[in-house]
């Protein structure tokens, strides 16, 4: 009888370990329930999604509508995060010049804000943002969209507000000149009335001034030619550019950029001023032959973006990107793909 029970005894002992042994793998192999619960509702979680202004001071407001309170000015390139909710209805809203039909967004900033943002205002990629914006790049915009009585009208309005800004150091004359109040006491001024032949006559527009570099910008305009002119604010020395000047972002260096085929073939293109043991100097220089220079904005201190269009004058003209920076060898080259 106890040789009869004993084998079963046996299988019933192997079944038990072995039912024992495949809990345990099982134990070891799976994953934490709570583990795979959190998993499964991240997987189902919408990922997040970043927006980003790339027109300056896009106003976030409580409720979709532009009549609503502001809760915040969101700056060119700034981030946001879509809180995936947007209005069904679309509105029809001009920015920069070109008009959009686009819906409202509801986003949450950096800073914790929520509310809405106009869907025209916004991309879903990080636009490339000048790393030291200059008063007139508004101006600029209407330009490169060639709005050219926009973007004088503009140019017209800045200079007031930067000639009242800095009134301190400078004034315009009744008689139309520019009267500077030099750092060293003096005064400097910029007038050409005393010349009698009206075809030599310039005359003289402020735009801004940096103190970091210590100048100030001044356009000239005549009959015969433009350019521009970097006044030393302390010594009032005049140096001769060929355009728009944009600083770098470490002051030490800046680009004077100008567009002219028609007209003024020689000095159509890009110059880099910085500062050497002599002062500020010209370091660089490139003509251009076949685009005109339209908008140069610097991306850090070795880079900068120059939009160009294309000399033509039929057809669609389309903007090109090229790429000012130094080479291996430490030299400034211009890329134009």
């Amino acid at each position: 009888m106890i040789q009869r029970i004993f084998p079963v005894l046996l299988l019933l002992l192997s079944v038990f370990v072995g039912c024992k042994d495949t809990n345990s793998t099982e134990t070891n192999t799976n994953t934490d329930p709570t583990i795979l619960a959190a998993d499964s509702i991240a997987a189902l979680a919408p990922a997040t999604v970043t927006v980003y202004a790339w027109v300056d001071k896009l106003r976030m407001r409580s409720e979709p509508d532009t009549k609503s309170d502001i809760v915040a000015e969101i700056a060119e390139g700034g981030a946001m995060t879509f809180l995936d909710e947007k209005t069904d209805f679309t509105q029809q809203i001009t920015l920069r010049g070109k008009a959009y039909d686009e819906p409202w967004l509801k986003v949450k900033t950096t800073e914790g804000k929520t509310g809405w943002v106009y869907g025209g205002g916004v991309k879903f990629y990080e636009p490339k943002v000048a790393a030291l914006p200059t008063p007139y790049d508004r101006c600029m915009d209407y330009f490169k969209r060639r709005r050219i009585s926009q973007a004088n009208k503009c140019i017209t309005d800045i200079e007031g507000k930067q000639l009242s800004k800095d009134r301190q150091y400078v004034k315009k004359t009744k008689e139309g000149a520019l009267e500077f109040n030099l750092l060293n006491g003096q005064k400097k001024q910029l007038d050409d009335s005393a010349i009698e032949e009206a075809a030599a006559q310039q005359s003289y527009f402020y735009r801004y001034y940096v103190p970091q570099m210590g100048l100030f910008v001044v356009a000239v305009n005549g009959q015969e030619t433009d350019s521009y002119r970097l006044v030393n604010d302390k010594s009032g020395k005049e140096t001769m550019i060929w355009g728009f000047p944009v600083v770098a972002p470490d002051f030490k260096k800046l680009v004077s950029y100008r567009g002219d085929l028609k007209n003024d073939v020689d000095r159509n293109g890009l110059q880099i001023f910085g500062y050497t043991d002599q002062g500020l100097e010209l370091i660089w220089e490139k003509k251009m032959e076949k685009y005109e220079p339209i908008i140069v904005k610097w991306l850090d201190v070795q880079e900068a973006e120059v939009m160009v269009l294309p000399k033509s004058t039929t057809g669609n003209l389309k903007l090109k990107v090229a790429k000012l920076h130094k080479d291996d060898a430490g030299e400034w080259v211009l890329d134009l793909k």
